[in-house]
């Protein structure tokens, strides 16, 4: 059985009992055997589209791609400022925690390092390299098979990403025990812990861009400092 959320709320009169379920979004059912959070979640498929849980105080559960994709694109109902429950517990993380038009001032920092062009001639060439030399690596090995998450799918994307944000490759595990954490891998002093963290590790990091920028998003968002808007 899932450990219990941090609040377990009442059901509210206005809930209807068929719809709700005791789901734990941060410590599912069933994962602590299989490991696997998507098989975990996929138990709400056998319920009602729309569901109810009262952990973490309470909150609805949207389980069909149609609903998620019209809850995320109707912020007049449904504001980015929350993320995820319990309220409050989401850090400020521009531009996804802005509704607009607030959002468009964040994205159009962001815009110009995830145009098509600016991907295909900057991102592109070393997205090939990077997956090929990982394929290489494996091939030359010796084995005759891979735990493909760990050899491959784990590494791939995270040293794509340090790549493009031009981050130390060196202090990797550091970085992925901050993130394990504000996933919920943690208890909720590590939470603010690794939220501390982050937000030191950017401020320092923006602050050496401005002063020493390159072509990396995170000198884009630094020299917002000298933008009017």
């Amino acid at each position: 059985m899932a450990t219990a959320g941090l609040t377990q709320a009442a059901i509210p009169p206005h809930v209807d009992p068929a719809m709700v379920v005791d789901f734990d979004y941060m410590r599912p059912a069933g994962i602590e055997v299989s490991g696997d959070v998507y098989r975990a979640f996929a138990r709400l498929h056998e319920g009602p589209d729309v569901q109810w849980t009262p952990h973490y105080g309470g909150h609805w559960i949207a389980t069909r791609a149609e609903d998620i994709k019209w809850i995320q694109e109707t912020h007049q109902s449904f504001s980015n400022t929350e993320k995820a429950p319990p309220k409050g517990s989401c850090p400020f993380m521009p531009p996804i925690t802005f509704d607009p038009p607030e959002h468009s001032k964040y994205r159009a920092v962001l815009n110009p390092h995830f145009a098509k062009r600016h991907i295909e001639e900057s991102y592109e060439p070393n997205v090939r390299a990077v997956t090929i030399g990982l394929i290489d690596d494996l091939l030359t090995s010796g084995a005759n098979s891979c735990e493909f998450v760990s050899a491959f799918s784990t590494i791939a994307p995270l040293k794509l990403f340090w790549d493009l944000v031009d981050l130390p490759h060196e202090r990797r595990e550091e970085f992925l025990t901050w993130g394990r954490w504000m996933a919920g891998y943690g208890t909720a002093e590590e939470r603010v812990q690794a939220q501390v963290a982050v937000g030191a590790f950017l401020g320092e990091l923006l602050d050496e861009r401005y002063i020493n920028p390159g072509p990396d998003v995170f000198t884009g968002i630094s020299k917002w400092r000298d933008n009017p808007r």
